[in-house]
């Protein structure tokens, strides 16, 4: 995000600031959708890219209400409702990740975290000895798989 908000901001600069029309904040609008379809799409490039959009997006909006209030006749209106509307976006993009968590276990091949083999021997190594030996006890179950299963004796 913080890439995007000054190239916001440099092109608000650019197109100027009474020069922002319906259009304008449907432009606005677009440039979240990507952050929308984030918890959906998990590509590192997409999620660069949707994060760069939405920090477009808040650089230029804090720079039109930056712009605004330095005006002689500041419309606090105005930037009261773009204010408003901002955090109420940012509110519903905040709802949508928290309603479609992206789990990475679930389709893992190496086990239930927290005792899969990516971090079993890390949980071996730092466990008191009663804990390592439950864990090397335990049942191939709770390991996922035979190659996961504790430490050979």
């Amino acid at each position: 995000m913080a890439m995007g908000a000054p190239v916001g901001a440099l092109i608000a600069f650019v197109v100027g600031v009474h020069a922002m029309s319906l259009a304008w904040c449907l432009c606005h609008v677009a440039l979240l959708l990507p952050a929308a379809a984030q918890p959906f799409v998990q590509r590192k490039p997409f999620k660069i890219a949707a994060r760069m959009a939405a920090g477009a997006f808040l650089g230029s909006v804090f720079f039109r209400c930056g712009a605004l209030l330095l005006t002689p006749s500041p419309a606090w209106g105005e930037v009261a409702v773009l204010l408003t509307l901002t955090w109420a976006l940012a509110r519903a993009l905040l709802w949508l990740r928290a309603r479609f968590p992206t789990n990475p276990c679930a389709s893992c091949p190496l086990g239930v975290y927290p005792t899969c083999s990516w971090n079993l021997p890390r949980l071996m190594r730092d466990a008191d000895p009663l804990l390592a030996e439950a864990l090397a006890a335990a049942p191939v179950e709770v390991f996922g798989s035979e190659s996961t299963h504790g430490p050979k004796a």
